[in-house]
């Protein structure tokens, strides 16, 4: 609706702008979304680590962190499995015919890493702050998925048990 003089108004110029603004960012959603460079083993991987580093934050904060990978297994024999993986102070892990490898400057490392056609990708990575003591000792492990751990604080290192 035009004013008396035959211009919009405010309210018309700041509806018309949000409009198209919001059009712009469902289209960049879409696109995102849709696109072709989105990898679910990348995805899946960023946000289970996120939650594992999460869970440190909680066992540094002299609470009890608990961590698990669950969902619905991949059928075939390509599909994709999950591992958190502890190098400690190395850079590679052989576990059960799995080879991991994260090639960075490593102290108590541990990766969130996933298999897919015979390979395998840890590219998300943390140096964390204490050593591991786990069911293995201090040595190099990974657990995979369907597995619950519970992570605490004690004594100067994270005491990982699986539950």
């Amino acid at each position: 609706m035009l004013n008396k003089r035959g211009k919009f108004t405010i309210t018309q110029i700041l509806g018309l702008v949000l409009g198209v603004a919001s059009a712009v960012i469902i289209i960049l959603l879409m696109v995102s979304i849709l696109s072709p460079n989105f990898d679910k083993g990348e995805e899946t991987a960023k946000g289970y680590f996120k939650s594992f580093m999460s869970q440190i934050e909680v066992a540094n904060n002299d609470e009890v962190g608990e961590f698990s990978m669950w969902q619905a297994r991949e059928a075939g024999t390509n599909a994709r499995r999950y591992f958190l993986v502890y190098f400690a102070d190395g850079y590679k892990h052989n576990e059960d015919g799995k080879d991991f490898a994260s090639f960075e400057i490593n102290e108590n490392h541990i990766c969130l890493c996933y298999t897919y056609d015979d390979e395998s990708h840890c590219n998300y990575c943390e140096n964390l702050k204490f050593p591991v003591n786990s069911w293995e000792d201090y040595g190099r492990w990974d657990i995979d998925e369907q597995k619950k751990i519970r992570i605490e604080l004690t004594g100067g290192e994270y005491v990982i048990t699986m539950v």
